[in-house]
């Protein structure tokens, strides 16, 4: 069962300040990132869900320090979104669309090569969102190829609630290949191989194994990973405190900036 299924029992404490730095002086450190809510603050307009200040310039020095540190970017969004957002096209390695898609720090791309086997079903759930979701309610529809996602940020939350159920129930009955996943105002349905676990999975091939994973993330979808990780290796809460899997927390995106600055302050490149 994914762990954003299950209940997590404790509440994150504060992330101590200078333990990614002690981290990756000893054993060097992979940085994995959401980007809504970890890295950028959430917009009611994805394409301008820009990174908070600060975020970009010290990836940009983090990225030329390898012997230390790897970047990861791991997203529901498509790479091809993400990297004009970071303005960033080489030196990370970015997981998009739950683990689906892979660039690598080359800038090489790939997708997972069983996403054919669900687009049967996809275009079931396309039919379905259109003969359903009412017009100029607040809904919006994206269609990220290999995913869809219906978001109702700006809709009447009981009618939001009312329709996410119905579109679980036609998921989970008539569509077998796929799951749905409850995020931060939207529902998006996905193939149910889908998942960040298994691009935390491909990063640890990618890396020295020495590299530590610490990962922070905002979402339920994020709970999965933070369930998956090793004894020595850290999951971090963005947002407001409750119940997580993760034992580390910060308060937004600008604490998640602090954090990388301090890093690039102690091993990036001038």
């Amino acid at each position: 069962m994914p762990a954003s299924l299950r209940r997590a029992t404790s509440v994150p404490v504060h992330l101590p300040r200078g333990l990614l730095v002690e981290r990756a002086r000893s054993s060097g450190l992979v940085v994995c990132l959401d980007y809504d809510g970890t890295l950028a603050e959430f917009n009611k307009d994805p394409a301008a869900a820009t990174p908070v200040p600060g975020v970009s310039a010290n990836l940009s020095q983090l990225i030329k320090t390898p012997e230390n540190i790897t970047i990861a970017i791991v997203t529901g969004r498509r790479v091809v979104d993400v990297v004009p957002l970071l303005g960033l096209e080489r030196g990370l390695f970015i997981s998009g669309l739950h683990g689906l898609e892979f660039m690598s720090a080359d800038g090489t791309t790939s997708v997972s090569p069983e996403v054919s086997e669900h687009a049967y079903d996809l275009d079931r759930v396309r039919t379905w969102l259109a003969s359903n979701v009412p017009p100029s309610r607040g809904f919006w529809i994206e269609d990220k190829e290999f995913t869809v996602v219906l978001h109702f940020r700006l809709a009447n939350p009981e009618e939001a609630s009312r329709l996410s159920d119905r579109l679980d129930q036609f998921v989970a009955s008539q569509t077998p290949t796929l799951r749905t996943a409850r995020l931060v105002k939207v529902i998006e349905v996905m193939p149910r191989t889908a998942s960040k676990v298994r691009a935390i999975d491909m990063l640890r091939r990618r890396v020295p194994a020495s590299f530590r994973i610490t990962y922070f993330g905002d979402d339920n979808s994020d709970e999965d990973v933070f369930c998956a990780l090793g004894q020595e290796e850290i999951g971090v809460l963005v947002g407001e405190p409750r119940e997580s899997f993760a034992p580390y927390r910060v308060n937004a995106p600008s604490d998640v900036e602090h954090e990388l600055r301090d890093l690039a302050d102690h091993f990036g490149a001038v």
